[in-house]
């Protein structure tokens, strides 16, 4: 087959028995894990010195696999075979014509707390192990500011645990005022930041309450000390309705009405799934079957599956700590989830601290909007523009 990208897409489908797959391209191997229950996607990454040249693709298994297809991609969205829509493209564009750019940056995946429900506890060896690039604070508020935000959120983990971080937020606030939030812990040093992050330089700093690692006593003092520098209208308060701690609702509602904060947030408790990367097995000699209706037929997954254009990258991104733009919060969480596996649009769009980084130029085209975070959804779904295709896309990932 003729290679025109360094990408090459295999989606396939496999039983239970399947843990391995092998996939070889001359003298170039790559061993990979399997994923079941359904339709999926393997999107290798090749050498440069492949593109252009016609090779022979070979792939093995360590049990029943059936291949629907192997695509040497040159469109983002060309192994589901789905073609480009001007009309929605333009449309898309034109609904987001006058939003903002916003920008979410997780400045860390470090956290001083272990809650067990946190969605990044599910692969903690993705988030928690994943060192911050090693960036002087100019350097970060640079890379942020070279895009021109007008709104500028930081998260993480816990952001204030990264070295020098007030000066970050004091830097980039002082062009655009910054929300945070943060969970008001031991890393958080109210006189500290008196001293070096003055009012202006904030917009809202929200403080996530978590009453299995931080006492309601603490939590309120630290929350009224910060009020009493910052003010009532830079500050908000979060509580997550895990099951065991739907007691402090109406405590933190009672001292959010009393020190008249600017947001209250009592968010829905979503199960966490435990789920892994999977680990490849040691040998794969087995020569699956093909079938290339597999990747044809009309399917139907739970939730809304349609492909939409979405303007995510072209106002909106959302940058890790080291860096990386990603066009949401989905593709972050899914490209560590599944790695390899991961659709083609949860790959970074490029790295912030790259020679010429700029948000995106035309929207992406995603069939996963029933998964788009809270925040994501706030900033794009106006621009939503659904894709003339007449069947549900498949979820291979």
């Amino acid at each position: 087959m003729k290679i025109t990208s360094v990408y090459l897409d295999v989606l396939y489908e496999a039983q239970p028995d399947c843990k391995t797959i092998d996939i070889s391209i001359d003298q170039h191997s790559q061993r990979f894990a399997v994923l079941h229950g359904g339709l999926r996607m393997i999107s290798m990454i090749l050498p440069d010195e492949f593109v252009g040249r016609d090779v022979d693709v070979s792939v093995k298994s360590d049990g029943q696999l059936v291949i629907g297809s192997i695509t040497s991609r040159s469109i983002t969205h060309g192994p589901l075979g789905v073609q480009h829509d001007p009309r929605g493209i333009e449309e898309c564009l034109q609904n987001a014509s006058s939003a903002p750019v916003s920008l979410q940056w997780f400045a860390t995946w470090r956290c001083n707390y272990k809650c067990s429900y946190c969605w990044q506890e599910t692969v903690r060896d993705s988030y928690r192990k994943e060192k911050p690039a090693k960036k002087a604070p100019h350097e970060w508020a640079e890379a942020l500011l070279r895009l021109d935000p007008k709104e500028v959120y930081i998260s993480g983990g816990e952001p204030t645990t990264l070295p020098n971080f007030t000066k970050i937020v004091e830097t980039v606030g002082s062009r655009v005022p910054v929300n945070i939030t943060s969970n008001l812990g031991n890393s958080f040093d109210i006189d500290t930041w008196e001293k070096e992050v003055s009012p202006e330089s904030l917009d809202c700093v929200t403080f996530s309450f978590h009453p299995t690692q931080q006492l309601f006593d603490e939590y309120s003092r630290k929350l009224r000390h910060f009020v009493s520098v910052y003010g009532s209208s830079k500050t908000g308060s979060e509580l997550v309705m895990h099951p065991g701690q739907t007691q402090y609702e109406q405590p933190l509602r009672d001292l959010a009405s009393e020190l008249d904060l600017r947001t209250l947030n009592i968010d829905i408790f979503h199960q966490q799934p435990t789920l892994y990367p999977p680990v490849a097995g040691t040998c794969a000699n087995e020569t699956p079957s093909y079938e290339p209706r597999l990747t044809t037929l009309p399917r139907h997954a739970p939730g809304d599956t349609s492909p939409h254009y979405c303007i995510a990258g072209v106002t909106r991104l959302n940058i890790d700590p080291v860096g990386d733009a990603y066009t949401c919060m989905s593709a972050i969480d899914r490209s560590k989830m599944f790695g390899k596996h991961s659709l083609p649009h949860y790959s970074p769009v490029g790295n912030v601290f790259d020679e010429g980084f700029r948000m995106q130029k035309e929207p992406v085209m995603c069939w996963e909007t029933f998964r788009c975070s809270g925040c994501d959804v706030a900033k794009v779904k106006e621009s939503w523009v659904q894709h003339p295709y007449p069947h549900e896309l498949p979820l291979p990932q």
